[in-house]
């Protein structure tokens, strides 16, 4: 199992699958069912998982930078992800 899988599924009954996740971060969308896994992928991942993840799956940082600051941002800030999406 991956980081990404491993951490974001960690407190959570029903786990969601990369594949999974990855589709909802692509379409922009926000299922009420996954949202603290998603609040969990963008503060406690790794950058360098994150990183690896959007090699994967295809993600370009435009794409996840996007859906971090309409989701995620006015509620959680990673400096350190914005760095790494803002530079990439």
């Amino acid at each position: 199992m991956s980081t990404v899988y491993t951490t974001v599924n960690a407190s959570f009954r029903h786990a969601i699958s990369e594949e999974r996740l990855a589709e909802i971060l692509k379409k922009g969308l926000f299922p009420e069912e996954f949202r603290e896994h998603l609040y969990v992928f963008f503060t406690e991942v790794p950058i360098s998982a994150i990183y690896s993840f959007m090699k994967e799956y295809q993600l370009s940082h435009e794409e996840l930078l996007d859906y971090y600051k309409k989701y995620i941002k006015h509620l959680y800030t990673n400096k350190e992800l914005e760095e790494m999406l803002t530079i990439g």
